[in-house]
């Protein structure tokens, strides 16, 4: 078979025809057109973190790594047992059963797999410490998605996009300016090339994107991470700006990478705003750095060049559709971050009054404008009883930051004050008096 002939065939595959269902089915439920499961809101965001990454996470390692280390590739009897362990676990077993703890473990098995396999069988044995940081930061994914199935979710989420922000500032570092546009410049005698990687300017970017992201996980949205966003945000866009993406602006596959790089200093510049201000909420941020934004237009291109280089094609685009496509994956993570703001909230909370669930769990939606249980109550959370009175969540300060913004912020119900009326102005108007808004 040849999907098993090699990772990147199957899992590059896997992951594109996984997004392309698991969207649009996501968005089905999402507006209330289908109730399939009780924290669709959490699916979401584990699936597109940890499914869709983790596999095309394990179809670039498995393929890279072999180029890295001299080492042999996985057998394909050792492709078909990974992905059918991917298979089993999120995108099956902890959709038909999420609260069963075997389902949980199938789940949570994939990444921990990956790194022994990746670290233990080829990195360390081949003693490429180069390599070893990418060993470190799956290790550390593991881990966070163990604490998104049975700890904390919210926080595990944004712990988990911080480890993707390093790796991505990391590998991508690696391949846009040296690997691919140095290469095509020097074969079409272009003159002065972008520098070589990981000099001074980009260690200092990895630097700062390693604060910024430790920082993040550790204390949130706080006046530290802002600070750190900032030097982040002004050492990614120095080091963008070497690599000379307007010389390449004539082939597609390649411009797309520097657009795709260009997500993480947006969204380190989001995530200063944040962290200073309240112009942005954190739904943004997920989606400038998750499967929308930067990982999403990251691993589609990397995908797209590595299936056509080991396919014996040419990598190299400029038909109308390259363009059409690519930049249309751009438009909508654009669009998808900008409606993060405000207007989301507003239709979270119009969707909540329509259907009546006032637990209808939306992360884009700040908890003290919609009616529900905390943010942070788990991957399994309980619709709330219809007994329970109108009213809202009023956010409590947590380590001195409001509670709205971070997950771990303390949230208690308040119901709405009902004004009196006689039943002689009642039965006059006819109408339903409501509560008034709260203050």
């Amino acid at each position: 078979m040849i999907l098993l002939t090699g990772a990147y065939r199957l899992f590059f595959t896997a992951a594109g025809l996984f997004a392309a269902v698991a969207l649009p089915f996501w968005l089905v439920m999402y507006m209330g057109g289908a109730d399939l499961l009780d924290d669709p809101m959490s699916w979401h965001m584990h699936e597109m973190l940890f499914g869709y990454l983790g596999a095309a996470l394990a179809g670039f390692l498995f393929t890279a790594i072999p180029n890295w280390t001299g080492r042999p590739a996985l057998a394909p009897a050792q492709i078909a047992v990974l992905f059918g362990l991917w298979l089993a676990g999120g995108r099956l077993a902890i959709f038909i059963a999420p609260e069963a703890l075997a389902a949980q473990v199938i789940t949570a098995a994939f990444l921990p797999v990956v790194t022994v396999l990746a670290g233990g069988r080829d990195i360390i044995a081949s003693q490429n410490k180069r390599n070893l940081v990418v060993v470190g930061l799956l290790a550390a994914m593991s881990l966070v998605q163990a604490v998104f199935l049975w700890l904390d979710p919210q926080w595990a989420i944004d712990a988990a996009l911080a480890l993707s922000l390093v790796l991505m500032a990391l590998v991508g570092g690696r391949v846009t300016p040296p690997a691919f546009t140095r290469n095509w410049l020097n074969r079409r005698g272009g003159g002065k090339v972008p520098p070589p990687p990981f000099g001074r300017v980009d260690r200092a970017g990895l630097t700062a994107t390693t604060l910024v992201a430790a920082s993040w996980a550790a204390t949130g949205l706080s006046m530290v991470t802002g600070v750190l966003a900032v030097l982040a945000t002004l050492a990614l866009a120095a080091r963008l700006t070497r690599w000379q993406a307007a010389r390449v602006a004539r082939e597609p596959l390649l411009l797309a990478q520097h657009a795709a790089y260009a997500w993480l200093p947006i969204g380190t510049a989001l995530l200063a705003a944040a962290s200073l201000s309240d112009l942005v909420t954190l739904s943004q941020i997920r989606h400038a750095f998750g499967a929308g934004g930067a990982i999403g237009t990251m691993t589609v291109i990397v995908m797209l060049r590595a299936l056509l280089g080991h396919s014996g094609r040419p990598i190299e685009g400029g038909r109308m559709i390259d363009w059409l496509l690519l930049s249309l994956l751009h438009i909508g993570a654009a669009l998808r971050v900008i409606s993060g703001g405000s207007a989301t909230r507003s239709r979270c909370c119009i969707r909540q009054a329509a259907s009546g669930r006032l637990a209808w769990r939306c992360s884009s939606c700040a908890p003290a404008d919609c009616p529900g249980p905390p943010a942070s109550v788990g991957p399994l959370a309980q619709i709330a009883p219809p007994s329970m009175p109108r009213g809202r969540l009023q956010p409590r300060a947590a380590s001195g930051t409001d509670g709205a913004k971070l997950s771990g912020g303390s949230l208690t119900w308040k119901p709405y004050p009902r004004t009196p009326v006689s039943a002689a102005s009642r039965a006059s108007t006819n109408t339903q008096v409501k509560p008034p808004a709260p203050t």
